[in-house]
């Protein structure tokens, strides 16, 4: 299991959600935390409770990174995927 997080991406694109060790997470006092998952298709379901439209850091949550974004919808199936 990994701890995760969910912050606003200082490019403006929206929220992205980001393991503990990844080195582009937020700093303390502007990220919101997540607590441990499974994978990362679990901690953006627990992160769309903050914020409806969310997306993977291309680097530390690669599979849930979608490249145009948005791609990762709120009524997006994500139940059989797996990190």
């Amino acid at each position: 299991m990994k701890r995760y997080f969910v912050s606003y991406s200082p490019e403006g694109i929206g929220y992205e959600v980001h393991t503990a060790a990844c080195r582009h997470v937020a700093p303390e006092a502007e990220r919101i935390e997540l607590g441990y998952s499974l994978n990362c298709y679990e901690a953006i379901r627990k992160a769309r409770r903050h914020h409806p439209n969310v997306n993977g850091c291309a680097h530390c949550c690669p599979r849930c990174h979608a490249p145009k974004w948005g791609a990762i919808s709120p009524g997006a199936s994500l139940a059989a995927n797996v990190e």
